[in-house]
């Protein structure tokens, strides 16, 4: 056959629940007017902490539910710093907080860190 010599692989999949949710919720904040401030939904745009509720899907219409799914709980820890861990609302404000005075680009960021701190908890390249 004529692709028999032909090494061939097949992109990898994110196989992990929560480095899934973070890239997901990234990409719905990706573009600067997907992303807003202030609100957590707004016009089409959401924050970082509405992207990472749409990704791992705890909203009831346009509203947060107040449903905790472990894997929201996991990439809201990773996107706070340690030290707001100890409680997931200290986590959420923070998170809120950093949406709401730093740039698109900055938020962006710390997703990507977030992403990568995932990446080398699980051992995924």
């Amino acid at each position: 056959m004529p692709f028999d010599q032909v090494n061939f692989t097949l992109p990898a999949v994110e196989t992990d629940e929560v480095l899934r949710e973070l890239i997901a919720a990234r990409s719905r904040i990706e573009h600067p007017d997907r992303w807003t401030q202030g609100h957590c939904y707004y016009e089409g745009a959401r924050c970082a902490i509405g992207a990472v509720y749409e990704a791992t899907q705890s909203w009831v219409g346009r509203v947060p539910a107040d449903a905790r799914t472990p894997a929201r709980e996991e990439a809201m820890a990773l996107l706070a710093p340690a030290h707001t861990r100890l409680s997931m609302s200290c986590a959420h404000l923070w998170i809120s907080s950093f949406n709401d005075t730093h740039t698109h680009a900055d938020v962006l960021a710390l997703f990507d860190r977030a992403i990568a701190a995932r990446r080398a908890e699980i051992g995924s390249a």
